[in-house]
């Protein structure tokens, strides 16, 4: 699995949120299913970033909270936080929630070429692009623009 970066995590935010819930690390990691009581408060901390599954289950533990208690959800915007000019595609699929895998399968693509894409090593083809649209629920238009944003991107910049 993939320990990639996600570009605009905010983990400022992050803990506001789990504190804004009144929700501790410990019963994040006990209701997210988290490997251990260290790990979000690295992410809180800047010392890590979240995989985005892990972080899909910890929002997803904030936000039963929250509606228990009768406040608003928290939203993944909230938490990742890009310009929406300066977007790739790895950034749509994290605010989307969903690992290389899951976009893989949800759109009828390898992971491996998902991979590829992200980083603007492979061609884009009309179909793709309109099958990751409806997945991220961005427009083609926006896939082919966050594409062509990584395909320009400077050298050793990740993507």
């Amino acid at each position: 699995m993939s320990r990639s970066v996600i570009r605009g995590f905010v983990p400022s935010a992050f803990r506001d949120a789990r504190e804004r819930v009144g929700m501790s690390r410990g019963d994040l990691v006990r209701l997210a299913g988290i490997a251990d009581e260290g790990t979000p408060r690295r992410w809180e901390l800047g010392q890590a970033c979240p995989q985005i599954d892990v972080l899909r289950r910890a929002l997803a533990a904030i936000n039963r909270e929250a509606e228990q208690k009768q406040l608003a959800p928290v939203g993944v915007c909230e938490v990742i936080v890009t310009d929406a000019a300066t977007r790739y595609l790895s950034d749509w699929r994290h605010l989307a929630l969903l690992t290389q895998p899951e976009l893989g399968r949800a759109v009828g693509l390898a992971t491996s070429k998902i991979t590829r894409l992200e980083r603007g090593q492979v061609a884009l083809g009309r179909g793709d692009a309109a099958r990751l649209a409806a997945a991220l629920g961005i427009d083609a238009d926006e896939v082919v623009r966050a594409w062509e944003r990584a395909r320009a991107r400077p050298a050793g910049a990740l993507a």
